[in-house]
Formats: structure tokens, sequence, C-alpha cells
């Protein structure tokens, strides 16, 4: 078996965690645009008041540690806080159902939201079109669903991994969901009936390197972390064969609050736009290894609601 170079991936691991911390750090920057300007507004309005509040659910993110995240999202925070001369206070909380997250949006007490792309599509209707967000880490926002196996081993199908062992990142409800509809389509069992077992891990890049050292049968990755992984170590592209490939998706959503008046909003695409051309944030940005912070159209979002759809159709949830 050829080496597979122990410190690079340990560098990858580390690159992946910030770059989901960088997701919170986008959230808090949204957050802190969305604050009143007083001599604007009437005193009796619902946004005059000193905190922006944004939430997230409390479902597991993609690659994240949430004590990690609010940890390293400080730094990116006060420099943008500086940027725009913003010193009042900004409020995370974390919501256990979408229902409340809902209630709150409509009372004026959530003014950003975060959420996995599937959760995300429930949250839609009380969010501004104009303003969703995501990041990206290409030439593109979307993503493509990988699944991966051991080039010798030759799988020609999903019915040949039955009593397989599978691995996915922890939080990767896309990519899980995704596997669901897949099984099904075959009329194959869901994943915890069809695997013998099913281990989750803390990176995409540590989900490829269980299947290139045999740790596992089968990982549901994405096209990023395939690229990037192989770009560290060419020699994973010939340790692995790609099984499937999915549509193109928006790995996770960044939602405003359609009751935000446009005063604040239009503050949000003042910061959002201006971060290329600023020295400061677009190296706080590489650092996470992000390129850019993009809005989400309408027309991105339709190969998510067929997944949604197909997967409510033949799972019955």
């Amino acid at each position: 078996m050829p080496s597979m170079y122990p410190h690079k991936c340990a560098a990858r691991k580390k690159c992946k965690a910030y770059r989901a911390r960088f997701v919170f750090a986008c959230v808090l920057i949204l957050s802190s645009a969305l604050h009143p300007l007083k001599a604007e507004i009437l005193s009796d309005n619902p946004y005059d008041r000193k905190v922006a509040y944004f939430g997230g659910l409390s479902r597991q993110l993609f690659g994240g540690d949430r004590n990690d995240i609010t940890i390293a999202t400080e730094m990116f925070f006060k420099e943008v806080i500086n940027r725009i001369g913003h010193h009042d206070a900004v409020k995370f909380k974390v919501y256990d159902n979408k229902p409340e997250i809902i209630e709150e949006m409509r009372n004026n007490r959530l003014d950003t939201v975060f959420a996995n792309p599937l959760d995300y599509l429930d949250l839609d209707p009380q969010i501004n079109p104009d303003f969703r967000y995501t990041l990206t880490y290409g030439p593109m926002p979307e993503q493509r669903i990988y699944l991966i196996t051991y080039a010798e081993d030759k799988v020609k199908g999903l019915a040949k991994l039955r009593g397989k062992r599978l691995v996915i990142p922890s939080g990767y409800i896309l990519g899980m969901t995704y596997l669901e509809v897949l099984l099904a389509r075959e009329g194959l069992p869901t994943p915890r009936a069809f695997f013998s077992a099913i281990e989750n891990t803390n990176s995409s890049n540590a989900a490829i390197l269980d299947v290139v050292f045999r740790k596992a049968d089968l990982a549901v990755t994405s096209d990023v972390a395939v690229r990037l992984a192989t770009e560290l170590n060419p020699q994973i592209n010939d340790l692995i064969d790609i099984l499937d490939v999915s549509d193109q998706y928006i790995p996770f959503i960044i939602g405003v609050n359609k009751q935000v008046p446009k005063n604040f909003t239009d503050k949000v695409d003042e910061i959002l736009s201006d971060i290329k051309h600023q020295p400061r944030l677009r190296r706080i940005l590489a650092m996470f290894s992000a390129t850019d912070v993009v809005k989400v159209s309408d027309d991105q979002l339709k190969t998510l609601r067929a997944l949604k759809t197909e997967h409510e159709q033949l799972l019955g949830n």
C-alpha cells in the first residue's frame, strides 16, 4: 500500500473544520448587519433593538463541532464589526425543531437562520428569497454527492454492498438522504438494515481514507472533498472508484427573515459584496479555504426540492 502522507491528512482534517467554522462566521456577519439603525425607524418598530438574533437547528451540521465553531468565529466577527462600526450584541440560539424557528421569525425574534439544505427547505417560506446565501469552495457553490469504493473491489452496484461497512461524515444529512433514495429506488432496505455497520467520521477526508485503508467498503462524500484529497495525495485517485455521482446541490444555506426591513438587508448585501475587496477579510476567508459568499436563487434549490420530494414518496417521511 502506498504511503498516504499522514501529516497531509491531518492538515486536511483541520481545513475541513475551519470551513465549517467559517459557515458560522458568515451567519454572524449577516446577523450583525441586521441590527437596526435607530435614526431611520420609529422606537416602536420591532427591529429597534440592541441585539441581533441568529439561530440554527440542533441537528449536527456537516463537519463541525459547535463549541469549536463558536470560538473560531470570533476573529472574523470582530473584524466585520470593526469595519461597519457595529458594537451591539449578537446572540445565537440552537433550536430543537423547525416550527419553533418559524414561530420566532414570524414574531421578529430571529433575523438570520442557518440549516442543512434539506431542513432549510421547510424554513424557506419565511425567508426573503433575495437574501439566501452559501459559501463556495471552488468555481461554483453547488456540490455533487459521491459514493466511493476501494478500486480493487470492483464494485458495480449498490446491491453488491449488502452486509458491508458504510462510512459517512457526521452531519452529512444531504448525503445520507441521497443514499436512502438510491437504495429505495432499487428496492433495497434502508442503510441501517442494508449495511453491517455505519460509522460517522469527523471529516470528509477521514471518510475517504477509511475506504483507502480498508476500514470501510463505501464512503458517502462530495466531489469537493475528493478533489481536495487527491490534490493533497494523487495516489488516492488510483485507489478509489466513484460508484455514483448525484445532481448538483447547495450544501448549506444561510437565510434572512423576510420581515427584516429593506434598509437592513441592503446593508447585508453591502458587507458581503465587499468582502473580496477588503484585504484583511479576504485573508481570513482564505484561511477557511472558501473562495466567496454568494446568493442562492430559486433555480439552485430545484434539485434539493426534487430530492426531498422523492425521499418523502419512497420512504414515507
